[in-house]
């Protein structure tokens, strides 16, 4: 693409942003078509936004806000949905994408303690529903469920959460209770992957197919401190 379009598409990273989406997206047709050329597209892209990860001195990787001095673990827009896409990526793939270290920062990003929101585009719902569709962490993630049921509020007889800045009640899928629910559910009941834009037959094949502690290692570490 022109430079002020690779620009616009590489400044933010993440499911809903950047090229992690643009992967899913990818990801999706080679599931229904079976062409080989848009897992690899899907792969690259993965890979480039993985290069542009920060890997704190705590070790959580993450993506980079260099506009506003921080850094993101979430899923619209942090390294939530990076991981997101990249699970995807292994399992039709049939080996790993990303590195032990990369797993274990990715994993400790999706792991905190404290999130600002709890929904699930930029909360801690989004972080639990990738933290349980990677697999292998079901002692992480029966905490962080606790957590994040601890947030909800309940009003004549319904469950909501704090929406963005916190001064409303909101139950919609991107910032409310919907949304938790629908990452609990993943957590708690299998489904894993039905919190993803993507048909039920595809979550369902992403399900049966290998996790990718399951494969060999292949592929060397780019992220930077």
């Amino acid at each position: 693409p022109a430079p002020s379009a690779w620009r616009a598409l590489t400044r933010q990273q993440g499911l809903q942003f950047g090229l992690s989406g643009l992967a899913l997206t990818d990801l999706v047709v080679h599931r229904a078509t079976g062409e080989p050329r848009p897992l690899e597209r899907a792969v690259e892209r993965i890979r480039v936004e993985l290069d542009d990860c920060l890997l704190t001195a705590t070790g959580e990787l993450m993506v980079r806000d260099l506009e506003n001095g921080r850094a993101l673990p979430y899923l619209e827009w942090g390294s939530a949905g990076i991981w997101a896409a990249a699970l995807v990526a292994e399992r039709l793939l049939g080996e790993p994408v990303l590195t032990e270290a990369q797993r274990a920062g990715l994993k400790a990003a999706c792991s905190s303690d404290v999130y600002v929101y709890s929904c699930l585009d930029h909360g801690r719902a989004g972080t639990l529903a990738v933290l349980a569709a990677a697999g292998g962490f079901e002692d992480e993630v029966a905490r962080q469920a606790g957590l994040l049921r601890g947030r909800l509020l309940h009003h004549q007889g319904m469950a909501f959460i704090g929406g963005d800045g916190l001064i409303r009640l909101s139950s919609d899928l991107s910032t409310g209770a919907i949304g938790i629910a629908l990452a609990l559910a993943g957590a708690s009941r299998g489904g894993a992957f039905d919190w993803l834009p993507v048909g039920l037959a595809t979550a369902r094949h992403l399900e049966s197919l290998p996790r990718a502690e399951t494969l060999a290692a292949a592929v060397p570490a780019r992220c930077s401190a």
